[in-house]
């Protein structure tokens, strides 16, 4: 059992190191092409968008959300017909005083006013609607493996991306690099969680050492990347083959020379059987 275990380790570790080995090789060999990552970066960044001031003193619901739309550049959506089934209505006021704010902020603090609305993001968009009318959003939502150019998605090899409960996983091969993202699902959600005081925004983490790197970001971004050199992941999965393959060698060696593969004692006088390990002969002539 432990043997097949082993060998199963061996097979995998192989099949990783000729993966890594073609990415690595591509990186170099292709033309330098546009860094890859979450596909929720954008939005992701827009919200941590510091904003100096938002003053609003009875204006309408429709046109701050034009404003805030305008002044962050992230287009902001709205199912107006989810909003009034609940009393919220394009023209329901605002009174909003902020000033030195994130977008996420600030959308969240307004839209406080007129609960239930809340915001989810949709690719690079901001959408605006009730918990009921999106109930399921998250968990039925298509993951892209690719990157956002204008409104369409395009596929690309160098991204493996997916999500689990809370979190979007991204894997993506830079130029020589294997980087690895945890992102919010959602990266709106961070901005309208409860939390008596406030979320405090914490510090970042940040490591380097040899091509290898770790980066914290805490509130709002909630995000974690960890850079490894493709280089590092070659020869550390191709340590388990190339000891299988040199021992594999060694036996060869040993049993044309008339030793026992197992332990190298000369069998010239006993090839029947090996008198220092008692490997028997049938054992032995396994290579």
């Amino acid at each position: 059992m432990k043997r097949r275990l082993l060998n199963l380790l061996i097979v995998a570790s192989l099949l990783l190191c000729m993966a890594a080995s073609a990415m690595w090789l591509a990186g170099v060999l292709r033309a330098p092409q546009a860094a890859v990552g979450p596909t929720n970066a954008v939005i992701q960044s827009q919200l941590a968008r510091p904003l100096p001031v938002l003053r609003f003193d009875g204006v309408s619901l429709r046109d701050v959300l034009e404003f805030m739309k305008d002044v962050s550049g992230c287009p902001v959506e709205v199912d107006w017909p989810a909003l009034a089934a609940v009393g919220v209505t394009s023209g329901s006021p605002v009174n909003v005083a902020l000033s030195n704010v994130r977008l996420g902020d600030g959308l969240a603090a307004l839209l406080q006013a007129h609960k239930p609305a809340i915001f989810v993001s949709r690719g690079n968009a901001i959408f605006v609607s009730t918990p009921a009318a999106m109930d399921g959003y998250l968990r039925s939502q298509s993951v892209p493996t690719g990157r956002e150019e204008g409104n369409v998605t395009v596929a690309d090899w160098r991204v493996l991306e997916w999500v689990l409960g809370s979190n979007r996983w991204t894997i993506a091969t830079n130029r020589g690099l294997v980087q690895v993202w945890r992102n919010p699902a959602d990266p709106a959600a961070a901005y309208q969680r409860p939390a008596p005081g406030g979320i405090p925004s914490g510090t970042p983490v940040a490591f380097a050492f040899a091509g290898m790197a770790l980066e914290r970001s805490p509130f709002p971004l909630l995000s974690l990347r960890i850079d490894l050199p493709l280089w590092i992941v070659v020869a550390s999965t191709a340590v388990l083959p190339l000891v299988r393959v040199a021992r594999w060698c060694g036996r060869i060696r040993r049993k044309r020379a008339g030793l026992c593969p197992s332990c190298g004692y000369d069998l010239r006088a006993t090839p029947d059987l090996c008198p220092e390990c008692g490997t028997p002969a049938a054992v032995s002539n396994v290579v």
